[in-house]
Parts: C-alpha cells; sequence; structure tokens
C-alpha cells in the first residue's frame, strides 16, 4: 500500500464529505430552521432522517457491492447485473418513500409527495455512480462532486424560498450529482442491464449489505422516529440540535472508511497488530475530537440555533461520548466487511438495534429526553465491544 496515496486520500475524502455536511449543518438547516419554526423543523428532521435511512441503505450497499466485486466481473469480461440491480432499489426506494410520507407527512400535496419520493431514486443512483471514483482510486472526482453537491443544497434552498418545497434543497443537491456523473460519461452509467451468471451471487450479497446498511442507517436516525410520535416536534428539535456537534465528526470521518475499503479490497488478510494500531489511534481522536466538540458546542449552537440551544446543551456531554464511539465503529467496520463473515454485518447490527430499542425507551420512559440519550449510549458502547471481539478474537481468514 502507497501510505502517501493513502493519506492524501484520506484527506481528499473527509474533506469531501465535510463540504456537504458543513453547507447543510451550518448554513442550510439553521436557514431552514428559522424559516419553518422549532415544530415543523422537527417534522422535517424526521422525514430528512427516513430519507437518508432509505438512500443510504441502497446506495451505500450497491456501492461497496461493486467495489467488493468488481475485479470479479472484470476476469469474467461481464456487466449488467449492477444496473439491473439499481433499478430495482430505485423502484424500491421510490416506493418506500411515499409509504413514509403517507405515515408521517400526510398533509403534503401532491406534488410534495412526488418530490419527497423522487429524492431517494436520485440519491441512490448517484451513490452507486460514484463507485467509479473509488474503483479509479480517484478522490478528486469524490471532492469535486462533494462542492457541486453543496451548490446543489444551497441552489434547492434558494428554490424553497421561492416555492415553498424544502425537497429542492435534496433533489438540487443529489440532482447536480447526476448531471457531473453524466457530463463525465461515467462508464457505470453506461453498462447495459441484464442478468449474469454471477447475479444470484452479487444480488445475495447486497441483500446482506442492504439489510446491514439499513439497521446501521435506522440506528442513526431511529431516534428521530421514537421521539416525534411520543413527544413532538420540539424535542426532536432539541434532540437533534444537542447530537449536532457530536455527530459531525463521525460523519465526517465516515469517508476514512471508504477509503479504508477501497485499499482493503486489494487484500487478502489483516494482523492483529494492525488492527490494535487502528484502535488505538482512533481512541485517541475520539478523545480529541471529544474535548474540542464540548468546547465548540455551548458558542456554535447558541449562534446557529439560539431558540433551541438553551435546552439542547444539558445533554451535550453524553451526546457526544455517543458519537465518539460511533466514530471507532465506523473506522473499524470496513475491517469486519471485508475480512470476516458478511453476516457478521447482521449479526453486530441487530443486536445493536435491540439493546438501542430496549434500553432508550425504558429509560425514556423513567427519565425523559436525558434517559434516552444514556440508553443510545450503553447501546452504541454495545456495538464497539462486539466489532472489538469480532476483529480481536483470531487472526482474519485468508
Amino acid at each position: 500500500m502507497n501510505k502517501k496515496k493513502f493519506l492524501s486520500d484520506t484527506i481528499l475524502g473527509i474533506v469531501a464529505s465535510s463540504i456537504p455536511l458543513l453547507t447543510l449543518q451550518f448554513v442550510v438547516f439553521p436557514l431552514l430552521s428559522n424559516q419553518v419554526g422549532e415544530n415543523t423543523f422537527g417534522l422535517i428532521v424526521t422525514l430528512i432522517g427516513l430519507l437518508t435511512i432509505i438512500a443510504s441503505s441502497f446506495g451505500s450497499a450497491i456501492n461497496n457491492v461493486r467495489l467488493m466485486l468488481n475485479s470479479e466481473y472484470e476476469r469474467e469480461h461481464v456487466t449488467g447485473d449492477f444496473t439491473l440491480l439499481l433499478w430495482i432499489l430505485q423502484a424500491l426506494g421510490f416506493v418506500a418513500s411515499l409509504v413514509c410520507v403517507f405515515v408521517f407527512g400526510n398533509s403534503f400535496s401532491l406534488f410534495g409527495i412526488l418530490l419527497f419520493a423522487l429524492i431517494p431514486v436520485i440519491n441512490t443512483s448517484t451513490a452507486y455512480y460514484q463507485a467509479a471514483f473509488r474503483l479509479e482510486i480517484n478522490y478528486k472526482r469524490i471532492l469535486i462532486n462533494s462542492i457541486i453537491e453543496s451548490v446543489g443544497y444551497i441552489s434547492g434552498f434558494g428554490l424553497f424560498l421561492v416555492t415553498g418545497y424544502w425537497q429542492f434543497i435534496y433533489i438540487l443537491g443529489f440532482g447536480f450529482c447526476l448531471i457531473y456523473h453524466a457530463c463525465l460519461c461515467n462508464p457505470l452509467i453506461r453498462e447495459s442491464a441484464h442478468r449474469t451468471h454471477l447475479y444470484k451471487k452479487t444480488s445475495r450479497n447486497l441483500f446482506v449489505l442492504v439489510l446491514a446498511s439499513f439497521l446501521t442507517g435506522a440506528l442513526a436516525y431511529i431516534d428521530r422516529l421514537i421521539l416525534f410520535p411520543l413527544l413532538g416536534g420540539e424535542s426532536v428539535s432539541v434532540y437533534y440540535v444537542s447530537t449536532l456537534i457530536g455527530k459531525m465528526i463521525p460523519l465526517a470521518i465516515g469517508p476514512i472508511a471508504g477509503v479504508m475499503l477501497t485499499y482493503f479490497a486489494k487484500m487478502t488478510r489483516i494482523s492483529r497488530r494492525v488492527i490494535l494500531h487502528i484502535l488505538l489511534l482512533s481512541a485517541i481522536a475520539g478523545a480529541i475530537g471529544f474535548v474540542v466538540c464540548i468546547l465548540l458546542s455551548s458558542p456554535l449552537l447558541s449562534f446557529l440555533y439560539p431558540s433551541i440551544a438553551g435546552d439542547a446543551i444539558q445533554f451535550i456531554y453524553i451526546t457526544t461520548l455517543t458519537g465518539m464511539v460511533n466514530m471507532i465503529c465506523i473506522i473499524l467496520n470496513p475491517i469486519v466487511l471485508r475480512f470476516y463473515n458478511i453476516n457478521w454485518q447482521i449479526i453486530i447490527n441487530a443486536i445493536n438495534l435491540a439493546v438501542y430499542l430496549g434500553l432508550s425507551l425504558l429509560l425514556l420512559n423513567t427519565y425523559g429526553l436525558m434517559g434516552f440519550c444514556i440508553g443510545v449510549l450503553i447501546a452504541t458502547i454495545v456495538k464497539f465491544v462486539i466489532m472489538t471481539v469480532v476483529c480481536l478474537k483470531r487472526e482474519s481468514p485468508a
């Protein structure tokens, strides 16, 4: 592995991930909150969580499966399965989003429902097409893609001010990326759609990763789905703001996991020593990140969300610690995904979800929103322990 190339790709990946994230969290969402009020903003945040669960489950799964199996397709000189599977995922995303909007957003107009349902379709496409950049290990194009995505978000917010449809924020954000892929003549777009002899294996791996990604996405955003019906939109807004800083670092660190998987795809095994080094560096980064987040939280949240920050600050220490533990889990996940049985993806996330739901609901009922935060922290620690045991129990299989 070229260490300089890995480091430069990691830095590019972090920057690429941070640009659209910062644009949404520190520009678009605060402005949107001021425009619509706390209760409506809580509903929008809940719906965005649902969209993210759907789109990230499908998009990240097909992206990672393409990365993992691409060399096999190249050896066999066949194509077609992934385009067909992409169409299936797009259709499922469209239907799933319609169900979600009827459950949570029944006040939408017909046009608003259509716009909402289009978001996961476009997002799944752009997430898959970005696999071409990862296969080339071309993180400069990923960075350009992220800048274009951010421009789309800001343009979409401008269109929201004119039309009143917040969905345009995401449609233009992902839509601009789709146009970028088309202009580059992305080779994945040009692939035909038909089944090959590898379809069964590919679809099986995709199913496992979609399920695992769904569980991961549900764990990341289920807090809103629990709190909104039980406590209302204002409590969702308070909790969202309290987790904002703590979730920023794990989300920004996500590209490191992507770069790791890109390079791990070319390896057959990994040693305990390397895993221990990764754990140590992650723990140090988590400790530094915790201190930085705590120092920044009060002034930053008071500036961005002045009407909500006062209620949110009391939860900052617990939600930030949860974010840092989750960051380490994100870094460990490519190791588990690449070097151990793929079924661990489902087992780990299923256990995590069960603990999460049991503890968070129990403690929410007893101690309110603070109890909910503690339950989420414990569930995240349990996930970290399981992943560490899986990675360190034995040497990875060849």
